[in-house]
């Protein structure tokens, strides 16, 4: 039966005319490649939506600042933006936690946590009044979440789409080092159907009765009599306008269809090659972007440099990409950023290239734009390899300026016998005066900051002065914690960081009232719950300066107690940032050794009997021996 009427529609197509039988043919390529499009669209979306979850999950788990098990710490407290950066995702897809009651949203996530103290697995929602809720899963749930866990860092359900209605999940292992309860995310994405998204019958034989009415104008263009040239050009076109650039079409023919045929082969050339040399140029474009946005995000010089040496590897994947920052005083070259094909290097980050080894002559000429290789200037380009640990055969040299002052050159170098291209030469230049412009703003970023850090130093100094107790105290710690952070051999950077907050660990006593700080007795409840809020109020005094996340964890975290007895959040052990602990104990030092309203200043070694007895308790064991170390070396 079903052959019968398969032949008999054959018949009844075989004797339409060409035209019909080609308004045909447009109506149903139109609507598979929708649905196609949908397909792909639909799977694209899904894509972008994995990439989200990984950067957002490798994002969370780098966040250590927050205190451990936040996350369970949240449960009985209103959900507002606050609560943003305790549940990853949520800002990102504009959702929230949902309510206890809510299943049919397209987007949902789900907070689930593994209480070790109980040994029972919850879920997160909002109840009736808005605050965050828990609630014990059943089995069948606890080991789907069980399974995700034993699948990576980010897992998810299969995503092939063929466009018909279903759901992907995403599971997120959101655990960090420092909690103590295992955390996993889920987001649950519903993807329509075909036919759900269009909207229904109604819709679709509108859809459809739209595309038969565009082919069946379009077809009226066409000659009758179309011959089989005209059909392969036809299909060439086609192939060529959805974005195929490699279809050709011979036809050996001396009439306006050869010549037709010629010409559309001689497009397609000229359309791929243009679309390469634009898709290179965008890249570059991108690249230029990318930087302008560096300089907006970046932290400090040496932040931006190794940005830029990234952004620019990333583009030349078959390089290796360095930049090398000319110190006048050290009279070196210092590598600060080195990439390989992309891929960050330590090989050579951090050597420094003497200017005598180097000799005058070609310290000069690091400062215009040249190009070595194995024919040209050989000698050089073995004594430069030698020196960054690499063998390449092409090397290039882009100078950097800063307000027409020589700063340092850009370094692009080849393993492969292949000479840069004039596209490759052109960008790269015009990336290397790109990075001279954003180390001119990042220098004017630095003066803001140092202006700003400046004030504030001033005005701890100011705060130390006004009584004569503390005078000095925050300089004292300062100098102790920095060379705790030596001992422990801390990175340079750090110890900077580290210093700049020690000096300004008491600026929040500024709204603290002189008849407390200078009180000659015990202080009350009251008093003290006074001098309690300074470490916030620190907090809310620097958080306008540029970068002040490098140094705040010294300001907020400086009372927080070993055993956990400190304030203002109660931390514990390792749960305390290690800027917070080092202060405590240069802190707490100085204190014990310099005279108070209440008291004198004690015997040095009282005061390391106490410390003595405050390791585990309220100071950091291991640093604890470190201050005490450093303390014995300087009495001798």
């Amino acid at each position: 039966m079903i052959r019968k009427l398969i032949n008999k529609l054959r018949l009844i197509f075989s004797r339409l005319k060409f035209k019909y039988k080609l308004t045909i043919y447009f109506t149903l390529f139109g609507l598979l490649v929708g649905h196609l499009s949908f397909i792909f669209y639909t799977t694209a979306a899904t894509n972008h939506l994995k990439k989200v979850v990984s950067h957002v999950a490798d994002d969370w788990l780098e966040n250590n600042s927050l205190p451990p098990d936040i996350i369970e710490r949240s449960v009985g407290k209103e959900f507002d933006e606050k609560l943003n950066i305790v549940f990853p995702f949520i800002s990102i897809l504009k959702n929230q936690i949902p309510e206890d009651k809510n299943e049919n949203e397209d987007k949902k996530i789900l907070i689930y946590y593994y209480s070790n103290s109980s040994s029972r697995w919850f879920k997160l929602f909002r109840d009736d009044s808005g605050l965050i809720g828990k609630k014990e899963i059943p089995h069948e749930e606890e080991a789907a979440v069980i399974s995700a866990i034993g699948k990576g860092r980010v897992s998810y359900s299969d995503s092939v789409f063929y466009g018909k209605s279903d759901n992907i999940n995403f599971w997120i292992n959101l655990t960090r080092p420092q909690d103590k309860n295992i955390y996993i995310g889920r987001i649950i994405s519903s993807r329509k159907g075909a036919m759900k998204f269009i909207g229904g019958g109604e819709v679709i034989l509108l859809y459809g009765l739209a595309l038969f009415l565009v082919s069946l104008f379009l077809s009226k263009g066409i000659a009758r009599h179309i011959s089989t040239p005209i059909s392969r050009l036809s299909s060439q076109a086609a192939g060529l306008a959805s974005g195929n650039l490699d279809i050709r079409t011979e036809i050996v023919s001396k009439d306006e269809i050869g010549d037709l045929s010629v010409s559309i082969n001689r497009m397609a050339d000229s359309i791929k090659s243009n679309l390469e040399s634009m898709n290179e140029r965008m890249e570059a474009i991108s690249v230029m972007n990318r930087i302008d946005k560096a300089v907006l995000s970046s932290i400090s010089r040496h932040d931006l440099i190794d940005r830029v040496t990234f952004i620019v590897s990333d583009l030349f994947k078959d390089c290796m990409v360095a930049l090398a920052m000319a110190e006048m005083d050290k009279e070196s070259y210092i590598i600060l950023s080195h990439y390989i094909k992309g891929v960050k290097g330590d090989k050579g980050k951090g050597v420094s290239l003497p200017f005598n080894k180097l000799g005058k002559g070609n310290i000069e000429k690091h400062k215009s734009f040249f190009i070595i290789n194995k024919n040209i200037d050989a000698d050089y380009l073995h004594f430069l390899d030698s020196y960054i640990g690499e063998d390449f055969l092409h090397l290039m040299n882009l100078p950097i300026y800063l307000d027409e002052v020589y700063i340092g050159s850009l370094i692009v170098g080849k393993d492969i016998n292949e000479a840069f291209t004039d596209f490759e030469i052109e960008t790269l230049k015009a990336l290397a005066d790109q990075t001279g412009v954003a180390m001119k703003s990042v220098k004017f970023f630095e003066e803001k900051e140092n202006l700003f850090l400046g004030v504030l130093l001033a005005l701890s100094k100011t705060i130390d002065t006004k009584s004569r107790w503390t005078s000095g105290h925050s300089e004292r710690v300062a100098s102790y914690a920095g060379k705790l952070a030596v001992k422990m051999g801390m990175g340079e950077s750090f110890i900077n960081d580290l210093r700049i907050s020690a000096s300004l660990h008491d600026i929040g006593k500024i709204g603290v009232p002189e008849a407390i700080l200078d009180k000659p007795a015990l202080l009350s409840g009251e008093e003290y719950d006074v001098i309690k809020r300074h470490p916030q109020a620190g907090v809310l005094i620097v958080e306008d300066i540029p970068g002040h996340e490098k140094f705040i964890n010294g300001i907020l975290f400086h009372h927080e107690a070993w055993d956990g007895s400190g304030y203002p959040y109660g931390l514990e052990g390792r749960g305390i940032p290690l800027m917070g602990r080092l202060i405590a104990v240069a802190d707490v030092y100085d204190s014990l050794i310099s005279d108070r309203p209440y008291r004198n200043g004690m015997e040095l070694d009282k005061a390391l009997a106490i410390m003595v007895s405050e390791k585990g308790r309220k100071l950091d064991p291991a640093i604890v021996d470190l201050m005490i170390e450093i303390i014995e070396n300087e009495k001798e």
